[in-house]
């Protein structure tokens, strides 16, 4: 994929309301990486291409603290990758046991 698709993404993703990834940085921490099977894969094992293609996003935090918390990500690409504009929002209530 072509690296424009990324640097046009507009992402935001916040813990507890502070933002730790978006315009200002998501490119920052890119990497990149290029799968190459051991075997080719026959054609009859369509769709293959979307399977060496899938592209994501992830990000590793510091544990949290005990407590409520709240994660949202909202991600909207600009250009069309693959023929298609992705619109994605979404939110996660994370509960944090104290240590017994």
């Amino acid at each position: 994929m072509d690296v424009s698709v990324l640097q046009t993404l507009n992402i935001t993703l916040q813990i507890d309301g502070v933002t730790v990834l978006g315009a200002a940085n998501h490119m920052q921490y890119y990497s990149e990486f290029y799968f190459a099977p051991v075997i080719t894969l026959p054609a009859a094992f369509a769709p293959f291409a979307g399977i060496i293609w899938f592209e994501g996003i992830s990000t590793v935090h510091t544990p949290f603290s005990p407590g409520t918390h709240t994660i949202k990500l909202d991600a909207k690409n600009t250009q069309a990758a693959f023929g298609s504009i992705f619109d994605y929002h979404n939110t996660w209530t994370v509960t944090v046991q104290p240590a017994a």
